[in-house]
């Protein structure tokens, strides 16, 4: 999914979730590191790592380390939330 339009592949309610968490501040800290591999830290009832791939534009990995063992999670929204403000800036 392309970074610029990720919000057409998720649920509204999953938008939702992370969006509020991006704009509460919940996402500590972001730097992006080696060939488009960005690390963030989104804080929720812990502090979860996340790490989010990115390749020509397109999000092509994305995971973090909170108990939730779903593929896109509120920490990793807020986390490509973040990252795509970074990439314009």
């Amino acid at each position: 999914m392309k970074l610029t339009d990720f919000e057409q592949y998720l649920t509204p309610y999953l938008l939702e979730k992370g969006y509020d968490y991006f704009t509460g501040g919940m996402v500590t800290s972001l730097r992006e590191t080696d060939g488009g591999t960005w690390l963030a830290e989104v804080t929720g009832s812990a502090a979860y790592q996340v790490r989010i791939q990115l390749t020509a534009g397109r999000i092509t990995g994305a995971i973090c380390n909170c108990p939730h063992k779903v593929e896109h999670c509120k920490h990793i929204v807020a986390a490509i939330y973040a990252v795509r403000t970074a990439v314009n800036a």
